[in-house]
């Protein structure tokens, strides 16, 4: 399991590192600036945008909002909220399946035990119904609740069950009332 840890920080620190100096992490934290990064991806423009959507789930720290809103804005809202939709529920699964494979080492890493340990409390005791709600108010850090989750005794089939409405929800607000 230390390989694992080991082989997940590698490629966070490389993936981290090749986004800040491409100047992708700067250019994505600006509704604007993002916009414009995407539309000058040309015909990758679409996978441009989902790797964002996924990434932001796992390793770049900027609001879900801004991207969502930059999308529809370049793709217009039902592309937008498909792509972005997709990018974050498949960035979900894979911090659930972190939470579930590495547990509170990741936390350790990423300084967020404390933090951890409280929804972790909560989950355990209240399961899904609890999540469910979280990821729909925009006071919890969603992507942190992923890795919670995985450490949880939550099964994958209901976290993906979960995530796909509540995420699916939040999105498609962003997206077309945004």
């Amino acid at each position: 399991i230390s390989c694992m840890i080991s082989a997940y920080f590698l490629v966070f620190y490389l993936v981290f590192f090749v986004l800040k100096i491409t100047g992708i992490i700067d250019n994505i934290r600006d509704i604007d600036r993002l916009k414009d990064f995407v539309a000058n991806s040309g015909n990758a423009g679409i996978f441009v945008y989902f790797s964002i959507a996924l990434l932001q789930v796992l390793v770049i720290p900027i609001p879900a909002i801004i991207t969502i809103l930059a999308g529809s804005i370049l793709f217009g809202p039902a592309t937008a909220f498909l792509i972005c939709t997709t990018g974050i529920l498949t960035g979900s699964i894979i911090a659930f399946l972190i939470g579930r494979t590495l547990g509170k080492k990741v936390l350790k890493w990423i300084d967020k035990e404390s933090l951890a340990d409280k929804y972790l409390d909560i989950l355990q005791r209240k399961g899904g119904i609890v999540l469910f709600l979280m990821f729909l108010l925009p006071l919890f850090p969603d992507d942190l609740l992923c890795i919670v989750a995985g450490m949880s005794n939550m099964k994958l089939k209901s976290f993906a069950l979960v995530s796909f409405i509540s995420r699916t929800i939040g999105v498609a607000f962003i997206t077309f009332f945004g």
